[in-house]
């Protein structure tokens, strides 16, 4: 077996890297997983806050309320969570200029795509049952 490589002389890579190590005043290493308390307040959290469950349901009843529409109407449906998640992106700039992060839009996008499943759902089982009372329990044309 063949000693590992050596790694080439980056000088460069090697400022960036320990520009980017973090600085604490105890020498002990950090644990995985933790921040350090200079640093702490600059970490944004998936957290649920009042804004991110309003977007939500916002988002939730838009799509909600437009996804059976549309799907019938267009004979399709486009993809659901890329719209929800545009929704939510422009709900949560709107509401709060970008004191959010991807987590609580990620948030606001499941919102909408389960309400808009949700809804289509009803509304397919619904015509459904209507086609089997209409055809007498037989799904053919007349």
């Amino acid at each position: 077996m063949s000693p590992p490589p050596e790694e080439p002389d980056l000088p460069d890579a090697k400022v960036v890297k320990d520009g980017l190590a973090p600085s604490h005043t105890s020498g002990e290493p950090i644990p995985p997983g933790t921040i350090p308390l200079q640093s702490a307040h600059l970490v944004l959290r998936g957290d649920i806050t009042p804004k991110v469950v309003i977007v939500g349901i916002l988002v939730a009843v838009i799509m909600g309320a437009s996804y059976p529409y549309m799907v019938l109407k267009l004979g399709f449906g486009p993809n659901v969570s890329v719209v929800a998640a545009f929704f939510g992106f422009i709900f949560l700039n709107v509401a709060g200029r970008r004191d959010y992060n991807r987590w609580q839009n990620n948030l606001a996008e499941a919102a909408g795509t389960s309400a808009a499943q949700t809804a289509f759902m009803c509304v397919l089982l619904g015509a459904f049952d209507i086609l089997r009372h209409n055809t007498n329990g037989r799904f053919a044309w007349s």
